[in-house]
This record gives C-alpha cells, structure tokens and sequence, in this order.
C-alpha cells in the first residue's frame, strides 16, 4: 500500500500571526518580540507548515480498512488527518498533525455490476518527528462525473480511549460497520447566478434503506483494529428541488413557478417561469424542454 500525503496551504507565518511591523515601530518592545518570534519559529509555525514526505513516517502494522460501493461513474477520494493525542508529545509545542491523502489498496468494477468498490488501508499510528499520531477524522468524497457540484463529503468521527468527548458521548460498541448512503441531486434557479444550480447531497439510512439515522458515524479508536468500515453510496433515480414549493411535476418533469410578490411559491393554479440551463432557455426540468403554452 501506497501513502500519499495531502498537502496542505502552509499556515500564516508568524509574522502574519502578529504585525510584526507596528511592534518593530516600538523601539522599546523590540528585543521582547524578536525573543516571541524566535521561540514560536522554533516550536510553533515552522512546525505547523511541516509536511514531511510519507516515506518518513512509521505506519504502524496495526490497521483498519475502510471499503466503499459508488454507482458506476462515480469514484472516492479518501485522506485522513492524524493528530497526536493530548498527553502523546509533552515535551513537543508545535502542532505535528499531518493531513494524509490516501490511495486506494484496491479498486473493483466488475461489468455486470452497476457499481464500483473502493478499498482503503489506515494505519492506527503513524510517526512524524518523532510524535506519534493517530487517525483522527477519516473523510470519503464521493465524485461524480459533473465536476464540482457533484461532490457529497463524508466524515467518520475516531474517539481516543482518553478523549473528554468520546466520554461525553457515552461511546460504547462500535457505531455499525455497515454504513448507507442514499445520495440524491438537489436543484434551484437562484435569482442573480443564471440558471440552474445543482448539487449532490446522502442522507444516512439503516439497512432496509427505510429511516435516516444518525449522520456522522462515530468509533473508538481501541476497538477498530483489523475491522472494515463498509460505506456503500446509491444514487436516487430523480433529482429533486431544493423548495418544493416552488416547482411543480408535470409528467414532462418539474416546471418553476412564476413569482408572486417576494417569493416564488407555487399558487394555485400555478403559474409559471422560464429559466435558463447550461445556456439554454427552458421550460422544464431535466430535459430542458420547451412547452407549447
């Protein structure tokens, strides 16, 4: 398996933390702030824009996986941030933390199936400079064919034995390792953009699919080693509006409503807009078809 890091925007230099300029202007401050500079070089920023190349790092053997089913023409992103723990780098004042962009272990498509499956290896330690760290926010995103509007993020919450919110929480047994997502394209026409705007959005269900569950799934780090997370990704059949009260289906598809005063809700009977769509006039939506009326 193969690690890549995923680089990060450095963080502001501490001369951008503080205006060093209206201090330097202060003749009498001056060797208090070049003393604050020096140190916080030393133990703070230069350490914070630290990326060290993966091949530097100790990927413990101790893992746990994390397999993903996406409809057909859709893939996954995957990284991690892994952050040491509060009592793990006393002597360290610097944030050793690093965001890695992980590559998949395996990638399955087989041509009978509608779907595609996505694994991914994560240690449950790793070491930069000298720190350990350990994973702390995994995050899946799954990318459709239509660039960025088509992109749903989702992000899986690892507690630490010792961590003041895993004991908030109450956690107990593993949140279920079978996660479902059913994802859905939600459109609108906001007024002042030019046309329709589209974006993809999953809500968590139990396994018949039947009820929303609880959103971010949540898990203790003590009890993931060797299990597999298993998220699997369905796409709805239709898109849907943003505000249904504002569109209204015919059988050609969803047509928009007119504006009545200072909104656009649906009257009755309804009245109705054109709008436009990658360019294009239209009277419905997705076809972009143009009624005779």
């Amino acid at each position: 398996m193969r690690y890549i890091p995923r680089l990060q925007p450095a963080r502001p230099a501490l001369i951008e933390c503080f205006n060093e300029k209206s201090f330097m202007e202060k003749t009498l401050l001056r060797p208090i702030v070049m003393a604050v500079l020096a140190s916080f070089t030393l133990y703070g920023c230069s350490a914070a824009n630290h990326r060290p190349n993966f091949e530097r790092l100790e990927p413990s053997a101790d893992t746990f996986s994390i397999t993903v089913d996406v409809p057909a023409g859709y893939h996954i992103e995957a990284d991690t941030a892994y952050r040491p723990r509060s009592w793990s780098c006393p002597a360290f004042l610097g944030d050793t933390g690093v965001v890695v962009g992980l590559q998949p272990k395996g990638v399955i498509s087989r041509p009978d199936s509608a779907a595609v499956s996505y694994s991914f290896e994560i240690p449950l330690r790793i070491v930069n400079s000298g720190c350990p760290l350990f994973p702390q926010r995994p995050t899946l995103t799954l990318v459709g064919p239509g660039g960025k509007s088509d992109k749903a993020k989702e992000e899986i919450i690892i507690f630490f034995p010792d961590d003041i919110w895993g004991r908030f929480w109450g956690h107990g047994p593993l949140t279920s390792l079978q996660q479902y997502r059913r994802c859905s394209y939600v459109f609108d026409t906001p007024s002042g953009r030019g046309g329709v705007s589209k974006t993809i959005s999953c809500n968590t269900y139990d396994a018949e699919r039947k009820r929303i569950v609880r959103e971010t799934p949540r898990f203790a780090w003590s009890e993931l080693q060797g299990k597999n997370i298993h998220f699997t990704f369905e796409l709805e059949p239709e898109d849907n509006p943003r505000d249904p009260r504002e569109w209204v289906k015919t059988p050609e598809g969803y047509r928009a409503c007119a504006k009545q005063g200072s909104d656009f809700f649906c009257t009755e009977p309804p009245r109705f807009r054109q709008f436009k769509m990658d360019g294009q006039l239209c009277d419905v939506y997705p076809a972009c078809t143009l009624t005779e009326s």
